[in-house]
Parts: structure tokens; sequence; C-alpha cells
């Protein structure tokens, strides 16, 4: 038996199998196929709503969002505790080299933390002098053995000893500048000054106000003296305090009474005056207009979780941090590259980590090693080099 439904398109009859109608009903008592609202019911061909296929366009958007900034996520708390390591965060002036530096311990004294390179000895910090301390060289027995014929500068006979690695610098910069301006007039008039100089009125009457840096051995102060006997100042020659001028800080001295800098350091305009703080602070301190006061004062702000990164001079990249010293104890030193400790006397260290090469050896931070003797010490600068 067969029954018909209206096409309402072409309003014609469409013959229907019963059997067909009965399964229409069945299925349509599951929800299978959805009512039209008038008995009749209209098969699905397979596909989606226009409705349905939007509710899934806006699941698959909402995914990817959230597959997003679950990946932004993953990333900001990498960063983050990239950041929160320590171990590579750059300072101003500088880059980081990517190998991660490893501490170990360091033992120092209270006595490590009152000499170096960038001790301080001013009106507010007084320096102990050690006559007999090893590390101060006849300045005429090693110019001597560095130059057997001509030299290249002079020395005035006031004062004799400098301390070791301050003179070696000082010796490379004046051969330097001797050979590149062809003056060698340039004479170290004063630079460490013994308890028996001290005494000697000429040697007192030498001594700037308030200058108490000769006391550390670490500067030297300069002038030109001729062949023909006369004693001029240093600005005397424009083209020798120029090469110093551009030279100085690649050679590890910067001057330690600038003009403009008389409030912090005590000091009026001294010039003539370099002090020895080693290539990596003199760069920093000469590309930042900082006196050895104002310097220190910002090293203090740094960790070796936290450190100021320097591109010196030489090519070098280093890495600066402060470490108090209360009495005895130990502070943290790097293993795994070269490093060189400075006490300031102010109470802490200043560690200059080279980070140019990793140590071909581990440094053993122990006990046994002293903070005075460092792992590396800094090499001289050549005149073939640029300023970067």
């Amino acid at each position: 038996m067969r029954a018909s439904r209206r096409n309402r398109k072409n309003k014609q009859e469409v013959p229907v199998m019963a059997a067909n109608r009965d399964s229409y009903d069945r299925r349509n008592a599951r929800g299978d196929y959805p009512s039209d609202g008038a008995g009749s019911y209209a098969r699905r061909s397979g596909g989606l709503s226009q409705k349905e296929k939007g509710k899934i366009v806006n699941v698959g958007a909402w995914g990817l969002l959230a597959l997003i900034l679950l990946l932004g996520v993953i990333l900001a708390i990498g960063v983050l505790v990239h950041n929160c390591s320590g171990f590579d965060t750059p300072g101003p002036g500088g880059t980081v080299a990517k190998d991660k530096v490893t501490f170990g311990n360091l033992s120092v004294t209270a006595a490590d933390a009152q000499k170096g390179a960038l001790a301080l000895s001013n009106k507010l910090n007084s320096f102990a002098t050690n006559d007999s301390d090893p590390s101060l060289v006849d300045m005429y027995d090693y110019r001597s053995k560095m130059h057997s014929g001509a030299k290249p500068y002079k020395l005035s006979g006031m004062t004799a000893m400098m301390n070791k690695e301050a003179f070696a610098a000082m010796d490379n910069m004046l051969t330097a500048c001797a050979g590149t301006t062809g003056c060698d007039d340039v004479t170290v008039r004063l630079a460490y000054v013994t308890a028996a100089e001290a005494k000697d009125s000429n040697v007192a009457r030498s001594l700037r106000t308030n200058a108490e840096d000769y006391k550390t051995g670490m500067g030297c102060d300069l002038l030109i003296y001729t062949d023909e006997g006369q004693s001029q100042k240093l600005a005397s020659n424009a083209t020798v305090m120029a090469w110093l001028e551009q030279n100085a800080a690649r050679y590890g001295f910067v001057v330690r009474y600038p003009a403009d800098k008389a409030e912090k350091t005590g000091v009026a305009e001294y010039t003539e005056y370099y002090r020895y703080v080693g290539v990596p602070h003199a760069t920093y301190m000469k590309a930042n207009n900082l006196c050895l006061e104002e310097y220190l004062v910002l090293l203090r702000t740094y960790t070796s979780k936290d450190r100021l990164s320097i591109q010196a001079l030489d090519g070098k990249t280093y890495e600066v941090y402060y470490c108090a010293v209360a009495g005895d104890g130990s502070i943290s030193c790097p293993t795994n590259y070269n490093y060189t400790v400075s006490g300031t006397n102010e109470g802490g260290v200043v560690v200059t980590i080279d980070r140019s090469v990793v140590a071909n050896q581990p440094i053993y931070t122990d006990n046994a090693q002293s903070a005075t003797e460092p792992a590396t010490v800094p090499a001289s600068v050549s005149d073939s080099q640029t300023t970067p």
C-alpha cells in the first residue's frame, strides 16, 4: 500500500512507501529526524546546520587562542626563571657571555679588603702603608730590566717604588707614548712615598694637599723634564697630553683627581696624577666620567647574581661585582673563569671576571687560595687597538 506526500515546491505528489513512513516515525521518536512542525519530517542529509558549523568554528578559535596563551605563559616562565638565576644578567655598558658562571667560596681576610688596584685612599679612608710590601718594586731596577738601551721615559729620583702591576702598565704606556709622540721627556716625579721619603722636605712640598693616593703605590705624578734640565708641567706638551687623554684607559689608568670632581675627591684639579685601576675599570670610569669614589659607590650595588658587564678597551668582556667583607671570611668567586680580586679599603672587595675565555682548568676557590693572588694578571694593551 502506498501513501503520498506533497512536494511543497513543485506541488506534486511524491510516493512514499508506508514502511518508510513507519521508519520515519520510529526514528523521529528517537530524535533522529527533526520535525517541520506540521507532522512531516525532513531527513538529515549527513551535513551540519549553519548554527552547528558556527559553534564548531567558535570552539576551534577559542582553542587556538588558548594554545597561544599557554605557549606565551610557558615562554614567560622560562624568561623569568632565566633572569632570576642571576648568572647572566647584563649591566650597563655591555653584554654577557652565554656560558654560565659557576661559583665557589674563596677565603679572604680583613687585610685583603684593604689593598688592591681599586683600594681607596683619601681623607675619609686612611690607607695603611707598608714599605716592605712585596708588591712594591724599585722603578729604576724594573726600567733597567725592560730597557737596556735608551730609556723611553725618565724617573725623578724623589721616590723609587711603585706597585709592580701598576708600574708594569705604566712602563708599557709611557713606552708607547714615546714611540708615538717622539717625546721621551715624560718623567715619573712621585709614586709610592715611603715613611722616610715623607720626611724629606722636598718630597713633602711636592705632595698635593689631601692627595692621599700616593700611599697605595698604584699611582704616579707625571711631568715633563727636558734634556736641558727644565722642569715643566705635563700640560706644557699638548701632543703628550692628547695621547694620554686618548690612550691612558687602554693601559688601565685614569686621572685620579679630575678638575670637575673636587667635591667628590676632596682634591682640587690635579690632572698630572694617574692612577692604575685596571683596563676594565678604567674603560668604564672614563666612558661614564666617574672618579674612583663614584665608581666604588656604583660597584656596591652589584652582586655575584647581578653583575656589571663591561666591554673593555682590550677587546674583552668583563663582569664585576662587590662583596662586603667583615673581618676574615669567604666570598663567592668563579670556578670556571679567570678573575681578579681587589680590596676597596672601604670594607669590601671587588671581583672582576674575565668572560672572554673559559679557564682551561677548574679554579679551586678554597681556603688554600689567597684573594691577593688572582688567577690572572691583566695584559697590557697594544697601540694598534682602537676604541670600540
